[in-house]
């Protein structure tokens, strides 16, 4: 997985706080988390899997709007993702007070 473990560390490298999977007790900080959900296309060719790539997301949220940390994570996506990602939603949550990002990305399996 270590593609994965790229963009892992490409969106550490942004100055926001991300846990692979999910937060044990949700910071009340500005944070991110980066999950695999599973298998996306598969080409299959001589009866076997030829080709495989896994999709999943990346979730932000921000107290305030901000810019700056936004386009980090589209550039940690872009750089490891070469554009095989789209902004999913926008959303503000009233009960946690935070905007909620979500990117959904596309690996190439090796």
């Amino acid at each position: 997985m270590l593609v994965f473990d790229e963009l892992v560390m490409a969106l550490k490298n942004t100055g926001v706080p991300f846990a692979v999977d999910e937060w044990e007790t949700r910071p009340n900080t500005d944070h991110g988390v980066v999950a695999l959900d599973g298998t996306g296309a598969i080409l299959s060719g001589d009866n076997c899997h030829a080709e495989c790539a896994y999709t999943g997301t990346v979730d932000l949220f921000l107290h305030a709007l901000n810019a700056a940390k936004v386009a980090a994570v589209e550039a940690a996506l872009t750089s490891v993702c070469e554009g095989a990602w789209y902004l999913n939603s926008r959303q503000y949550e009233a009960g946690t007070h935070l905007t909620h990002y979500e990117w959904v990305f596309e690996l190439e399996a090796i």
